[in-house]
């Protein structure tokens, strides 16, 4: 077929993305080819040209789509409701961002995949420090809630305190998937609570 694919382009990209994220699950970032995420998204390296410039964009886009879906989760959970203290919002969301389940864990391992090329891939880097700070900073939006709403210590600054749950969440997401029997579900969200409690009024 010649010419500019037929369809909705936003939704062939994401139709791309969650193929490359499904591809890098399977092999790796080394192993994303063009090839291979065109089979997985059942199109050719052709239509691929029509979306994006070159695999580098690929990648980058899919990157995007990972804390794209991290954001949505935390409008969410973060959603003013009758009865929602800050803490409890925080809580919602520190344990959805956990490897609790095989999706999760197919996803962390992706992002670590990430993180490792980004050390040697200036744009990969600059997503993460952008995106990932934009993260923390609507965890600390969060904290501010909760001191506001008197859930949440007064006495520690909230984005201290935000950098301290960040830090958490990211600590177990990194290890969890490799310490499946030390973090098991159960435990890793008594851990996330535990630390709640530390930070609590």
């Amino acid at each position: 077929m010649r010419g500019r694919p037929v369809g909705d382009s936003d939704a062939r990209r994401r139709d791309v993305a969650d193929a490359t994220l499904s591809v890098i699950a399977q092999s790796g970032l080394d192993g994303a080819t063009l090839r291979a995420i065109a089979r997985e998204a059942s199109c050719t390296t052709g239509v691929l040209s029509h979306y994006f410039a070159n695999k580098e964009d690929v990648l980058a886009f899919a990157l995007e789509s990972i804390f794209d879906a991290l954001d949505d989760d935390i409008d969410r959970g973060a959603r003013p409701r009758a009865g929602r203290t800050g803490l409890s919002a925080l809580r919602t969301i520190a344990r959805s961002a956990l490897p609790i389940d095989d999706e999760s864990r197919s996803l962390v391992s992706v992002w670590q995949s990430y993180v490792s090329k980004a050390e040697h891939n200036s744009r990969l880097a600059e997503i993460i420090r952008r995106r990932h700070g934009q993260l923390r900073d609507r965890f600390t939006a969060l904290v501010e809630r909760g001191q506001e709403d008197g859930s949440i210590r007064s006495d520690i600054a909230a984005r201290d305190l935000g950098d301290v749950v960040n830090a958490c969440v990211d600590g177990f997401a990194r290890m969890a998937p490799l310490e499946a029997e030390r973090l098991p579900r159960r435990r890793l969200l008594r851990l996330i609570d535990i630390q709640l409690q530390l930070i609590a009024a």
